[in-house]
């Protein structure tokens, strides 16, 4: 159910915190993996349930960042550059 998988990733997703690893990488999959399973879903679909919450989580905003990132470097290239203290020449 909806209610269980939420659930499931935030108790995964906390214990990954508590790890002091960058987003909890690996503890955070198995806590999550291992609780589905403990639930009763099957061993292949926990680990692709956990793998798609991982990606939707985490690389998804890394690369929506990025795109912006871009975005805003090539605006800032076309801005003509100040002058500092000009007013004293």
């Amino acid at each position: 159910s909806l209610f269980i998988t939420f659930g499931v990733y935030l108790f995964g997703d906390s214990i990954g915190v508590l790890s002091f690893l960058p987003a909890g990488l690996g503890v955070a999959e198995g806590a999550m993996t291992g609780l589905f399973i403990l639930k009763g879903f099957p061993l292949d679909a926990s680990i692709v349930v956990t793998l798609i919450f991982r990606i939707f989580a985490i690389w998804f905003p890394f690369f929506i960042g990025l795109i912006f990132l871009l975005i805003t470097m090539k605006q800032i290239r076309k801005l003509e550059p100040v002058k500092i203290n000009s007013h004293l020449e």
